[in-house]
């Protein structure tokens, strides 16, 4: 399977589901503003922790970073590890919040 990009509206749309939301920042960004649900996999660490939050190589992953770079890279390693389902926001954090969608702050 290829790396699919979802515009910040089809995203949330994905996301009205239950679904696995990766935010691949560092902690101090992910501690200022993230996507609610999201779980913090910084890039440099998803091959050491994505098994404990993902079981099987089938399920939908989301992605996303701050501006799309680290996410892009985050799904091409995952799609490299076997998982088939791999899709990232595009334009990272700062595309969903300029299209209005929420987010949440703090620990």
């Amino acid at each position: 399977m290829k790396l699919q990009s979802l515009k910040p509206q089809d995203f949330h749309e994905h996301l009205q589901q239950p679904q696995i939301l990766i935010d691949v920042r560092q902690p101090e960004e992910w501690q200022q503003q993230r996507i609610e649900g999201a779980t913090l996999i910084p890039l440099a660490t998803i091959p050491k922790h994505i098994n404990q939050i993902c079981q099987t190589h089938d399920q939908p992953l989301y992605i996303y970073c701050q501006h799309g770079v680290r996410s892009h890279q985050a799904c091409l390693l995952l799609l490299s590890l076997g998982f088939e389902k791999v899709f990232q926001l595009e334009g990272g954090l700062s595309q969903w919040v300029s299209a209005g969608f929420p987010c949440q702050s703090g620990i």
